[in-house]
């Protein structure tokens, strides 16, 4: 992040930058930008919106239904941006044809997309414990253990939902605030997951993590043992998911170059009235021309 590429592109046996020097910039953040949760939003409401976050970073088996590929598209790359500071570790599929709709009975965690008409013949496959995500209803559809299981815990719920609400209000005299929402999102993660920092046995830092395992200087337990009481029962069910553990081994290994960039890591310094260190800022400009 930060990082420029710099291109001297060449006509065909000509001289090499003959046509100018560019400078393409990698975005100084960590954080996916360049992404509208308006069409999310206005799909399902901000409630229905935080159940299907709740299911993703529980890693549930997620399937976007709508009339065109375009919106279910844009609402599952929303949905899957506003995981921030996690990252969707498993099968993603935005347009699935029907020659895959095997995948939807995958005993794995699993986001796919599709077409509403094809509905029916997704329903006669033997897929179980789905998320359904009707776009068009704004409905969810599931067993009720999957309905049940899809929720954040109550105080960061509350605390978002009115943080949404008001930029929800905001939009109607102008565009929706794309930024303000990922900014809100990323405030729950830090209450949710900002903490880990405190549970880096230092000594132990820069021994690598055996496959499929935290990293061998995360306190687990007392990680576990610090959350509140309403908090820790989705915090276990997270602490099975591949996106939780490659959160705690990333951060924990990260460089300082690393922190400066990325978001989550400035926030949860913001928070706990630590020095915040600026990210890197990129060189801009076009050199050269034609």
């Amino acid at each position: 992040p930060g990082g420029t590429l710099v291109i001297a592109p060449a006509l065909r046996g000509g001289v090499h930058g003959a046509l100018g020097t560019f400078r393409l910039h990698v975005p100084a953040e960590d954080r996916p930008t360049g992404v509208s949760f308006e069409p999310l939003i206005s799909a399902l409401g901000v409630p229905n919106v935080l159940r299907v976050l709740a299911a993703l970073m529980l890693e549930q088996r997620i399937i976007f239904v709508g009339s065109h590929w375009g919106s279910i598209s844009a609402c599952a790359h929303a949905a899957l941006t506003l995981l921030y500071p996690l990252h969707w570790q498993h099968i993603f599929i935005p347009v699935l044809p029907t020659t895959m709709l095997s995948y939807a009975c995958a005993p794995m965690p699993f986001v796919l997309g599709l077409l509403s008409k094809h509905l029916p013949l997704l329903q006669a496959e033997p897929i179980d414990e789905v998320l359904l995500v009707h776009l068009e209803s704004g409905r969810l559809e599931g067993e009720q253990h999957v309905l049940t299981a899809a929720q954040l815990p109550k105080t960061c719920r509350e605390t978002l939902t009115a943080a949404l609400h008001k930029i929800v209000r905001a939009a109607r005299s102008s565009r929706l605030d794309n930024l303000a929402i990922a900014q809100s999102v990323l405030q729950v993660m830090v209450l949710l997951l900002g903490n880990y920092r405190h549970y880096v046995r230092s000594e132990i830092v820069g021994k690598q993590p055996r496959p499929g395992e935290l990293h061998p200087a995360f306190d687990e337990h007392g990680y576990m043992a610090s959350q509140p009481s309403d908090v820790r029962p989705f915090i276990e069910a997270m602490r099975g998911s591949q996106l939780f553990e490659a959160f705690v081994n990333e951060h924990i290994e990260m460089s300082t170059e690393m922190r400066q960039q990325s978001a989550f890591e400035r926030a949860c310094a913001a928070a706990a009235g630590e020095p915040i260190l600026q990210p890197r800022p990129a060189i801009s400009g076009v050199r050269g021309g034609l």
